[in-house]
């Protein structure tokens, strides 16, 4: 769930549902989201648990 589009340089939230069906349960897994070059990420506005694990590349 987004916005359906995004203005440069401002801020907007989405929201990520996803599923497991598979036929085991996991833990520690990754998701992985393509964003446009620039685009920084905010752990204060992320649910607990989220962060980002190549921020570095964003830039």
């Amino acid at each position: 769930e987004a916005p359906p589009q995004a203005v440069a340089g401002t801020s907007f939230g989405y929201r990520l549902r996803y599923m497991n069906n598979g036929q085991a349960s996991t833990t520690g897994a990754t998701l992985r989201i393509r964003v446009p070059r620039g685009t920084t990420f905010s752990s204060a506005g992320s649910a607990s648990g989220w962060t980002c694990a190549d921020c570095c590349a964003l830039m």
